[in-house]
């Protein structure tokens, strides 16, 4: 990751902690930053930033379910997740479901 110092007026309604989780949600959301390297421009854990990508409606997970098992995701990160969909068997065959818009 490139080091810069940037300097920007902000309105007078945001804060430089609202400026900097803004940035990481969209260099998440266009590919130009991991979940790490986003996560970590804003100083909160994976997990933390996970939630804030849901706050402001970016799906957290996009890539396929083979890219997602090989990109260093534990296994068992999805055993705690409870999903009814029987289509997410196929989650373990590397052919993910199509997402419903809720």
């Amino acid at each position: 990751m490139n080091a810069c110092d940037l300097r920007i007026e902000l309105p007078e309604a945001m804060t430089a902690d609202e400026a900097k989780i803004l940035l990481a949600v969209k260099a998440y959301e266009v590919g130009k930053a991991s979940l790490g390297q986003a996560a970590k421009l804003v100083g909160v854990s994976k997990r933390d930033f996970m939630e804030i990508l849901g706050r402001y409606g970016v799906p957290v997970i996009s890539d396929s379910a083979e890219d997602v098992l090989h990109e260093g995701w534990p296994r068992d990160f999805f055993d705690s997740i409870q999903i009814t969909d029987p289509g997410f068997a196929r989650l373990e065959q590397g052919r993910l479901p199509p997402l419903k818009s809720v």
